[in-house]
């Protein structure tokens, strides 16, 4: 708040902060009629999964809440979308949902709960002998044939999301980004949803109007295959790289890595593995179908490809091999031939080299522009969620006016605690507003070199110049980020703050904030580096005004001069950025000053933009 410090340990992830398991943005233990909550197993970056008991059944559940900083929107919509995608059906190895319900405007249902963990945990990077891992895939490929024959398309199946009963009965969960088939418009094409390794190839490159029941296939494919060789079917040490091998290169065949699996086990495995959908089994039925037969000994309907086709896909990941074989086949041929015929075959040759090569081309540049849209979703998502905290305090001032400072102290205090990735959260109010006979009153808790410190701002000594400040006075109904800036009296660290007011009676009461460091942006370069958008490439984070927040070269960074390069240098490319637009465009760069490519997206929660340099 105003001129104050803040420090955040490194975010460890691409755009994605490493958020408490205990109560974020106001999340704390939850009341719910009807259950009890024992324990919190598990959160992702828009819900949170407890273990309850249901009281007038006595049994215990997995209840699945909605953060509260996404109760509202397309993330409700989403959740909500898992609890209809479960409760569709019924099917002995999916989890079952028992009760759809609303907690403090929260949305939330209650699951089967499953006690023998995950495949994942089961697995642990190591191969399961051949057939129980082909019984494993034929249970799971029959509950998927029940939700695809109900229009359910789960499109994130891996083997963390297959639960385990105690006696080893699988059970798939998680049906967050399911896709209603009957729906018309669901997802964004675009967008990346699902996980890398266990992707399709179709998901890779964000076409989501070809996501379908083969993707799931692909994916019972990806999990056939990490069972039976204790490893993905593709794995990079970068998102990117992972992402780019799903979509262009084939996968090493199981046998090679685990010569003891039978043949036709590793020809079922390959052709879910198919980089087009229509190459793959047309229905998880068959494919469950040939992995009985397998079992049962009998011979099995898939087919390995042939030998035109295997030279077909080794030119297509060797091309300029494949050029070089066929320039010297149709040189001999060319002794005996025309010189005409030689010369168009050449062509043909080097033509089908060179679309290769522009299909590779195109397939990563298409992944650059997801990976560099979905990071700054996920920076979307962490902001909303760090909002919700004063979004809450908020809403409980508003509808009170008798708290007391230790109240307050409190409040603050079990945010803050919880929440180390916060500096500071404070409570500034309006004339009059915490008590009648005080001008003004601030209450401002932040971390300090021993610990929590709690400040109480009174007159004299205490000036409400913050209500001059942008976070205070620019602050939405809705609540609002501020512009980034100093705070110079408590270390000069550069931050931004998210201010939330409330009222009463219909007047501004006060404002509550939640303090930032600039330090979280600028390990996204560090984070995106590791995800590869390019060789030599870098990512920064822009204002709505045009200031650099975050920059791997200082002099481009807020607080620096060279902040204001934006601003400073029209052009119709930053003018797109700011602009709030996506996509891609040609400029310099300010490292090096040369050409490169700039990849953008939107960070639509503070008005931000998210851009990638490329310089390869």
């Amino acid at each position: 708040m105003g001129r104050r410090a803040s420090t955040i340990e490194n975010a460890k992830t691409v755009a994605s902060l490493p958020l408490r398991a205990g109560a974020v943005g106001g999340d704390a233990i939850p009341s719910v009629d009807g259950y009890e909550i024992e324990s919190e197993l598990g959160r992702g970056g828009m819900g949170v999964v407890y273990k309850a008991v249901q009281v007038k059944l006595g049994r215990p559940v997995a209840l699945k809440m909605i953060l509260a900083a996404h109760a509202q929107g397309e993330e409700r919509e989403r959740f909500a979308s898992e609890g209809e995608a479960v409760a569709r059906f019924q099917h002995p190895n999916i989890v079952q949902i028992y009760e759809v319900g609303e907690a403090d405007g929260r949305p939330y249902f209650s699951l089967e709960y499953v006690e023998g963990g995950s495949l994942e945990d089961k697995l642990g990077g190591k191969p399961m002998a051949w057939k129980p891992a082909t019984e494993l895939l034929a249970v799971l490929a029959r509950a998927m044939q029940a939700a695809h024959a109900r229009g359910i398309v789960h499109r994130d199946l891996k083997p963390a999301n297959i639960l385990l009963s105690q006696d080893g009965i699988p059970k798939v969960t998680d049906f967050g980004i399911a896709k209603r088939l009957d729906a018309i418009k669901q997802t964004q094409t675009g967008k990346i949803l699902g996980t890398p390794c266990y992707m399709a190839p179709e998901q890779a490159i964000g076409r989501s109007d070809q996501v379908g029941p083969t993707t799931d296939i692909y994916a019972l494919g990806a999990i056939l295959y990490d069972a039976l060789t204790g490893r993905p079917p593709f794995e990079a040490d970068n998102t990117l790289d992972t992402l780019m091998q799903a979509v262009t290169r084939e996968p090493i065949p199981p046998r090679v890595l685990q010569p003891k699996i039978p043949r036709d086990l590793d020809v079922i495995c390959l052709k879910c593995l198919e980089k087009k959908p229509e190459k793959r089994y047309a229905t998880a039925q068959d494919l469950a179908d040939d992995l009985e037969r397998l079992l049962k000994n009998e011979p099995i309907h898939a087919r390995p490809i042939g030998t035109l086709e295997r030279a077909e896909r080794w030119a297509r990941r060797h091309p300029a091999w494949a050029t070089l074989i066929g320039v010297s086949a149709l040189a001999l041929l060319g002794l005996a031939a025309t010189g005409a015929w030689f010369t168009h075959e050449l062509q043909e040759e080097l033509r089908a080299t060179e679309t290769a090569r522009k299909d590779a081309t195109a397939a990563r540049n298409q992944l650059r522009q997801r990976l560099v849209r979905s990071t700054a979703d996920a920076i979307n998502s962490d902001l909303l969620q760090l909002a919700g905290a004063p979004r809450v305090i908020a809403a409980a001032l508003a509808g009170r006016s008798d708290w007391t400072e230790r109240q307050l102290s409190d409040l603050l205090r079990a945010e803050l605690a919880a929440e180390p990735h916060v500096f500071g959260m404070a409570v500034a109010f309006e004339p009059k507003q915490f008590d009648a006979s005080l001008d003004d009153f601030c209450l401002y808790l932040f971390r300090g070199k021993s610990g929590l410190e709690v400040k109480q701002l009174l007159p004299p000594e205490y000036t409400p110049i913050y209500r001059q400040w942008d976070w205070y006075s620019g602050a939405g109904k809705s609540g609002s980020w501020s512009e980034p800036y100093v705070d110079e009296g408590g270390g000069d660290i550069p931050m931004v703050t998210f201010s939330m007011p409330f009222e009463r009676n219909g007047r501004k009461a006060g404002v509550v904030t939640v303090d930032l460091s600039l330090e979280y942006f600028r390990a996204l370069d560090r984070s995106m580096r590791k995800s590869d958008v390019g060789g030599n490439s870098h990512v920064f984070v822009l204002t709505k005004t045009g200031t650099i927040v975050s920059h791997p070269n200082a002099k481009f960074q807020f607080p620096a001069d060279g902040a204001s390069y934006p601003k400073e240098h029209p052009s119709p490319m930053w003018s797109r950025i700011l602009s709030g637009d996506h996509g891609t465009a040609q400029g310099v760069d300010l490292v090096t000053n040369q050409p490169a490519e700039f990849l953008f997206a939107p960070v639509r929660t503070a008005h931000w933009s998210t851009v990638a340099v490329i310089r390869d």
